[in-house]
């Protein structure tokens, strides 16, 4: 890690640390439970830099570890995950070496409850690489998981700005053949306040920086966006709720003289159908200014969840604008589905796609390295050894298509992971 990574990464670290701190105050006393990680992931990609030229096939070693830390009082929650991994490639056939990498992260998710507030932050930290990222950090205060091998998915929810929360989606992914180095930080406080039994607003402000290295090589660009919102919700009845919402955001690319700024209105509904089954739409407008140029376009975001009683399966659609690692707020439409599915006391199977397809901003001038799909899917098997082991078996399939050369690469992956996950410890 370079110098100036190292001061970039505990200058993200303190702040995110910070905000935590200040929305909880040092008023609640109550145990910490901490949990340990750890494991060990080798695959075999036989096109690892997903190239659209040809294929150089390689073996990806991870090990990794990961502490994570919650505590739970009367009036107040917060939950932290700290991990980091190294990367190790060997038998590369290409003619070009691959550098092994270091990748760290954190993510923090508190609150605060009074009579009628709620103050929280949510926010998190990642170190990683382009070509080959540390993927979805697990939400501390999500879901619990279905069986040993499953992971929890993060909550849903509106992100705050008109790009989507990170959490959800990584329109970074396939974008470069180069090891490029990229840190992500997000920072997002907010403030609930119930105005009634079943009415609600909640204030919010969100921060999401964009940081790589390389970047006069391969075209990317660091960029800040900030933004507010508002957000009014009804409960309607005891399985429906309704909510309007506004947000308005600062894009600032480093290189580009224009800002960006976008605003947003949408109107969404959620509906429990029943005790395991849930699903929601947000529908709405986005327009976008920049100089003397603008867009204007359409937000839909569906989400669905349904439990089984030994598994579950979740979706995710989104059509928005989101911030883009080549300087611009790009028009996006994203989907995530994930299944899981317990097939006996020990052995778990999980399928996970992903998609999304990155366009310019019409009536805008932007860079056609922005125009690009890219899809990703997988099963994989996990088989618990013991109480606190676990051995997995995945295959993973990618395909990308840069429309900037106007041709498409795949890849396919097949791996083994050895992982051990701790009893909680108060």
């Amino acid at each position: 890690m370079s110098w100036y990574g190292n001061t970039r990464l505990i200058s993200h670290l303190r702040t995110a640390v910070g905000l935590v701190c200040a929305c909880l105050g040092a008023g609640a006393h109550a145990a910490w439970v901490s949990e340990l990680r750890g494991g060990v992931e080798s695959r075999y990609d036989d096109n690892v830099r997903l190239s659209t030229e040809g294929e150089e096939s390689a073996i990806a070693t991870n090990v990794g570890g990961e502490l994570s830390l919650r505590r739970v009082t009367e009036n107040s929650e917060i939950a932290a995950i700290a991990g980091a991994t190294f990367l190790n490639y060997s038998a590369y056939d290409g003619a070009e070496d691959l550098d092994n990498e270091d990748i760290q992260y954190l993510d923090i998710r508190s609150h605060r409850s009074g009579y009628r507030a709620r103050v929280g932050f949510d926010g998190s930290v990642r170190r990683d690489v382009l070509l080959e990222t540390v993927g979805f950090i697990v939400d501390p205060i999500g879901r619990t998981p279905v069986g040993q091998g499953a992971q929890p998915q993060p909550g849903q929810g509106s992100g705050g700005v008109p790009a989507a929360d990170p959490t959800y989606t990584n329109t970074d992914a396939g974008s470069v053949e180069e090891q490029v180095r990229r840190i992500q930080t997000w920072a997002a406080p907010y403030v609930n306040y119930e105005l009634s039994e079943k009415t609600g607003v909640r204030f919010g402000y969100t921060y999401f920086g964009l940081d790589y290295d390389q970047q006069l090589t391969t075209g990317l660009e660091d960029s800040k966006t900030n933004a507010v919102n508002v957000e009014f919700s009804n409960q309607v009845s005891l399985r429906d709720s309704a909510r309007i919402g506004a947000r308005a955001a600062r894009f600032d690319p480093q290189t580009d003289p224009e800002e960006t700024d976008a605003y947003e209105v949408t109107v969404g509904w959620s509906r429990q159908f029943s005790d395991t089954t849930s699903a929601g739409i947000d529908l709405g407008v986005q327009q976008s200014e920049r100089a003397d140029e603008s867009y204007s376009g359409y937000v839909t975001r569906i989400f669905a969840d349904r439990r089984i009683e030994a598994g579950a399966i979740r979706g995710r659609y989104e059509h928005s604008l989101q911030p883009s690692g080549y300087g611009d707020l790009v028009e996006s439409d994203t989907l995530d589905v994930n299944y899981e599915l317990s097939l006996s006391d020990r052995l778990d199977l999980r399928i996970d796609g992903r998609a999304y397809r990155t366009r310019n901003s019409k009536d805008q001038t932007s860079n056609d390295d922005n125009d690009r799909d890219y899809a990703e899917v997988g099963p994989g098997l996990t088989f618990g050894i013991t109480e606190v082991m676990s051995l997995g078996v995945f295959y993973r399939y990618q395909w990308v298509d840069r429309k900037v050369d106007s041709t498409s690469g795949t890849s396919n992956a097949v791996g083994l992971t050895l992982s051990y996950r701790a009893r909680p410890r108060i």
